[in-house]
């Protein structure tokens, strides 16, 4: 007889799993009557360096903070000072000193000694004491100095050093904080660190990370850390990494405000830490699924055409880094399917928020080697190496760089026989170089130059542009219109060229430059120092020139790394340089030499300070000529005849 109901092995069975639910039910109930411990401790670890010695930059992000603003009963704000020559408020040279934020401003509680703030040790030490000495339920991290890309940060002034990649892995692994008690932001007050590889590093130990992919401003007028007078009102983790980029865009909006300067590259970021690892096994099953060796042309074009960051802004080639969902897209062809699962999970899941003026920046920077010098490429595989970055990322940048080397798909080009055509069009005269198919194959990218000829014969270089393109036909066309810009010496009415390098354009039609320059002053005691850097010139509708920035920069301990992003008054100095070249193009029986790049002079034009203005200049005005300057796929310049502009 069939018995209705339930047996007692099921009735068993419902009793243990009601007893599990009501077990849950139960932890559940205690988990929310736990309220969520809403302190934070922010430690601040501010390697002044020559950003502070220089441009009292330091100094005016401190000032930005109101302490009058601050809870300090749910909040503390730690300090540490070291690693610059001078410094212009509270903290001493002699000594890093960590300084606690009170009602009155900031407190020392700690004195050292000298230490280097480029060493690992340096940094667990601050997070060690931060964690003992200021217990809180949220933990930040901001690091404020130089950036220097994926392979670093952190310029000590005093020591020469700098803290590598690997060496904030060290930092990290040796401090408190890890995946079961994670700081809730790591904050980069710095260049060029919002990268994947500082992104992977940092993800066992917070759960965002606030960078810039760019070169970011710094400034004495003006800090992002206002912010800070808000955080009684902030709350969450996450509110608190976007507000820091609130404040930087705020501050971009007030210099280009008092400047009158079109900012159209400034861009900061929010990463979800926690989606890294997910990512790099996309990216991983991505890389494993290319041939670099048979792909390498395509690779290296792609390559070739991408956004460098720290180009147009600085014009430093040094950190190979580019934006890595651009980086992905322009990889379609080989693995479509792959490549835009990464893109939307980069979009969707990772890039938390984006705030940027340029379209090339989409939150998060790779390294990608192509246009820096073989040791700073093997610098970067040396700090690669060391640390738990991803073995198929390794291999994949390895593998294309050795390729590059070897001179896989490498090709000659012999463009002085190719055909060169001519027309006048309604904005200037368009030219016309025409490609062979083995040239096509072997394409990377192309630019062009305008020389003048001087009455001696020789050759000076006064504009580059990049706006040469490779069209279905297999030419490479160009439009050149009246570009060139003069600097004019008020006290002789003198008017010179300079080389200008064509920087994208503004969708308002602003037209964007930048030249190499020397900075010179004199201070108090009449020593004199000179500083390298680059000015940044945009040209309006109506060819009115404008300064819209000035970098000056320097290099690391190593020599291998340009060293960017500080930006500096030019009322400081007393006078600028304008860096000038001469080639000899043609020999002494009027033919054109292919190795003219290598038998360049170069000299300076001076002009003192507000003793200048710019003016746009017309091609029509003295005897021009332009090169089409042709890249192939090993990243290596050929170079088209002459062609006579006028």
């Amino acid at each position: 007889m069939n018995q209705r109901g339930l047996s007692k092995g099921k009735k068993i069975i419902i009793i243990s799993l009601l007893s599990v639910f009501v077990v849950l039910l139960a932890v559940v109930a205690i988990l929310l009557s736990i309220k969520h411990d809403p302190s934070r401790t922010i430690m601040i670890y501010m390697d002044g360096t020559d950003l502070e010695t220089r441009g009292l930059n330091a100094t005016g992000e401190l000032n930005g903070i109101d302490p009058r603003e601050i809870d300090f009963n749910n909040y503390h704000i730690l300090l540490y000072t070291g690693g610059t020559k001078k410094w212009h408020n509270f903290a001493s040279p002699s000594e890093n000193a960590i300084y606690e934020l009170t009602a009155n401003g900031f407190v020392k509680v700690k004195s050292m000694d000298k230490k280097n703030m480029g060493d690992a040790a340096t940094l667990t030490e601050f997070l060690e004491y931060g964690y003992t000495n200021y217990p809180a339920g949220n933990y930040d991290l901001m690091i404020w100095d130089h950036g220097s890309g994926s392979i670093g940060a952190v310029h000590d002034e005093l020591s020469g050093d700098y803290m590598h990649l690997d060496e904030f892995e060290t930092a990290l692994r040796n401090s408190p904080f890890n995946s079961n008690n994670k700081l809730q932001n790591i904050v980069f007050e710095t260049c060029l660190n919002g990268s994947l590889e500082f992104a992977t590093v940092l993800a066992p130990y917070a759960n965002y990370l606030v960078a810039s992919e760019e070169v970011t401003n710094g400034t004495y007028v003006y800090s992002e850390l206002v912010f800070l007078g808000r955080i009684n009102e902030i709350g969450s983790s996450y509110k608190f990494a976007e507000e820091f980029v609130n404040g930087y865009a705020d501050k971009m909006d007030f210099l280009n405000a008092i400047t009158e300067s079109v900012d159209t590259t400034s861009t900061y970021s929010v990463i979800d830490l926690n989606q890294i690892p997910k990512l790099n096994q996309k990216l991983d099953d991505f890389y494993k699924s290319i041939n670099v060796e048979s792909s390498y042309n395509a690779i290296a074009r792609a390559r070739a055409g991408l956004y460098q960051f720290a180009v147009e802004t600085a014009d430093c080639y040094d950190y190979d880094t580019v934006d890595l969902y651009e980086f992905v897209a322009s990889l379609e062809g080989l693995n479509s399917a792959k490549a835009r699962d990464i893109e939307n999970f980069i979009k969707n899941k990772v890039v938390l928020y984006n705030w940027t003026k340029t379209p090339h920046a989409n939150g998060l920077s790779v390294y990608i080697p192509y246009n820096s010098s073989s040791k700073a490429v093997d610098a970067h595989m040396t700090t690669f190496s060391n640390t738990s970055l991803s073995d198929s990322y390794i291999g994949f940048i390895q593998s294309f760089n050795n390729a590059k080397k070897a001179g896989i798909g490498g090709y000659t080009y012999r463009l002085t026989e190719n055909e060169i055509t001519s027309e006048k069009t309604s904005t200037g005269k368009e030219f016309k170089l025409k490609l062979d198919d083995d040239q096509i194959k072997n394409f990377g990218r192309a630019s062009y130059i305008i020389f003048k000829k001087e009455s001696d014969g020789y050759f000076t270089p006064v504009y580059k542009g990049t706006d040469a393109k490779l069209d279905d036909d297999g030419y490479i066309t160009t439009n050149l219109t009246n570009n060139l810009i003069a600097v004019v010496d008020e006290e002789i009415n003198e008017k010179s060229l300079f080389l200008t390098l064509q920087m994208e354009s503004s969708e308002d039609g602003i037209r964007r430059y930048r030249a190499p320059i020397q900075l010179n002053k004199i201070d108090e005691d009449y020593n004199f120092t000179i500083s390298t850097g680059v000015m940044n010139l945009s040209v309006d509708k109506n060819n009115q020139v404008k300064i819209d920035t000035t970098y000056v920069t320097g290099e690391s301990s190593d020599s291998l790394f340009t060293i960017v992003g500080e930006t500096v008054s030019l009322d400081d100095y007393s006078s600028i340089d304008f860096m000038i070249a001469r080639y000899k193009i043609l020999d002494d029986n009027g033919n054109y030499t292919t190795d003219w790049g290598l038998n360049g002079t170069s000299y300076r034009y001076e002009v003192k300070k507000g003793k200048y203005h710019f003016e746009v200049t017309s091609l029509e005005d003295g005897d021009y000529y332009c090169i089409f300057e042709v890249y192939d796929v090993q990243n290596q310049p050929n170079y088209s005849n002459l062609i006579s502009i006028n």
